[in-house]
């Protein structure tokens, strides 16, 4: 089986293609300093060579290459996965949010996220759409959670996380995992993918302090009071908590 992935090189990107590769499939990576997302000829052309069995859309890119990759999966009828995110849904609105909630986004990133749902639905109602949310790395170096908690611990000497805000996230493992289930599933449609049982931020973060032996100062703050989980009985994916 041959898996096209988008943003291999990002921050999920590089884990579902290990996970991938671990499972005997055969992975092709989208390069865009080879095939760029702006070019619809050299990316109709590119997918006409690689003929993949699967598309997972993890990258950043112009929504018209979002819908191009739908259109190709949808005409071939192969699976096509794409990661949206929690952003969706603006700061004004209250969780937890199941996939009935309609998303009202405040910022320029969330629009952007709603509408390559949007253009995905239009062109490919078979499409699995995936909102997940922070994602947890186990070491810095990517656009992750421990990698802002580092950086924040180095530059203001400690990390202020608040007991009133309840976070969706998940490591990255688990949810590599899961997108390559929902793959191989039947689920089509919007999807939440969300790995918090119901652990306030500063419960997480004194969770992974504690699990990754790091020296994190930690304080508790009442602030901000969010609740931005998402919710979805369908999904199994392992909890945060592994302390």
């Amino acid at each position: 089986m041959k898996a096209l992935v988008t943003g291999a090189g990002g921050t999920l990107g590089p884990v579902l293609v290990e996970i991938l590769r671990a499972g005997g499939w055969d992975v092709v990576p989208w390069c865009r300093t080879v095939v760029s997302p702006e070019d619809p000829a050299a990316c109709q052309s590119f997918l006409d060579r690689c003929r993949p069995d699967v598309c997972f859309h993890l990258a950043v890119g112009p929504v018209d290459w979002t819908g191009l990759l739908a259109d190709y999966a949808a005409r071939r009828a192969i699976p096509f996965v794409h990661t949206s995110s929690v952003s969706v849904y603006g700061g004004h609105q209250t969780g937890p949010f199941s996939i009935h909630d309609v998303p009202e986004p405040q910022d320029d990133y969330g629009r952007y996220k709603k509408a390559g749902e949007d253009r995905i639905a239009d062109v490919y109602p078979g499409a699995v759409l995936v909102r997940i949310g922070w994602q947890i790395g186990l070491v810095p170096g990517a656009n992750h959670m421990v990698d802002h908690l580092t950086r924040t611990q180095a530059e203001q000497g400690r990390i202020t996380a608040s007991r009133n805000w309840f976070q969706a996230c998940s490591f990255l493992d688990d949810t590599a995992r899961t997108l390559v289930a929902l793959a191989e599933g039947n689920l089509a449609g919007l999807v939440h993918l969300d790995a918090n049982p119901g652990i306030s931020f500063y419960e997480l973060v004194a969770g992974l302090k504690q699990y990754l032996k790091t020296d994190w100062i930690l304080d508790p703050s009442d602030e901000p009071a969010l609740d931005n989980r998402l919710l979805d009985d369908r999904i199994s994916i392992a909890s945060v908590v592994r302390w």
